[in-house]
């Protein structure tokens, strides 16, 4: 149980986090620095310790950080290490924090719950290939004007299939006939679409990594810009998460002028 991190703070220098058994009465997590100066060392006892050592030397990356006790988290979205009580989170080294597991259980949502939240996003629109999560699938989306209300919005074409393979296809308004349908953010098809929406609304490049969470079976998913790691647009357990939530940030933060030139938005398009 050895990790090894390229120091950012000290040129040259590696630090590693490993399980020492050297006192086989009194095991535990430690971490040493190698290649500086001043050669370094020391126990990392708890979430504390493990915070100081990695603000200080600001490893190249997080992965693999030890766990200190307690149950792993249901939603393990950039906390890189906890214990019974307390979790570190945060985007990278620079912005880590430790915080109660009772105020964060809050602010993590389900894949539900963020699919609800990107719908609901100046940012979304509904894209031929989608798939929703009752299995549903866009197959053409168009802007209809109402006879009646003189406004025009989105109206979706969706194909089902039945148990025996049996099709039949719906259309009609998206914001009325479709407005509980949620995407299905594990589709790869409408992860895809949904990449095709961020890329629509960002200028310049973004980046997405896969981050092994110690402890954890479970990968988060970041989407970043290439200058700034620490400038984390979205993450989520799975690439359709990440990518939701940058969406769903994107919509927050500029919202009423992320409507596309070529496709207005399912909920409140109006042209």
């Amino acid at each position: 149980m050895t990790t090894h991190y390229a120091s950012t703070t000290k040129h040259g220098a590696k630090l590693t986090i490993y399980y020492d058994t050297s006192d086989p009465q009194n095991p535990g997590w430690a971490w040493r620095v190698l290649g500086y100066d001043d050669n370094e060392s020391g126990p990392l006892d708890d979430l504390d310790d493990l915070l100081a050592v990695v603000q200080g030397h600001a490893p190249d990356d997080l992965d693999g950080l030890p766990t200190f006790g307690g149950t792993e988290p249901d939603d393990t979205t950039e906390v890189w290490s906890w214990d019974e009580n307390w979790l570190l989170v945060g985007t990278c080294a620079s912005n880590l924090e430790i915080v109660d597991r009772a105020e964060r259980r809050p602010a993590m949502m389900t894949p539900e719950q963020r699919a609800e939240r990107l719908v609901a996003s100046p940012a979304f629109g509904w894209m031929p290939g989608m798939r929703m999560t009752d299995g549903r699938q866009v197959v053409s989306a168009w802007v209809e004007r109402d006879a009646d209300t003189d406004r025009a919005g989105m109206w979706l074409s969706v194909v089902d299939a039945d148990e025996h393979g049996h099709t039949s296809t719906l259309a009609g308004p998206a914001a009325s006939t479709f407005d509980d349908a949620l995407p299905d953010l594990t589709d790869p098809a409408t992860v895809g679409c949904l990449l095709a929406l961020l890329d629509e609304h960002v200028t310049g490049d973004i980046r997405f990594s896969g981050i092994k969470i110690a402890g954890s079976e479970q990968r988060a998913v970041r989407c970043w810009r290439p200058n700034d790691p620490c400038d984390v647009w979205g993450a989520g357990a799975t690439l359709g998460e990440a990518i939701a939530d940058a969406l769903i940030a994107l919509g927050s933060s500029e919202a009423g002028s992320l409507s596309g030139p070529n496709r207005p938005r399912v909920r409140g398009a109006e042209v």
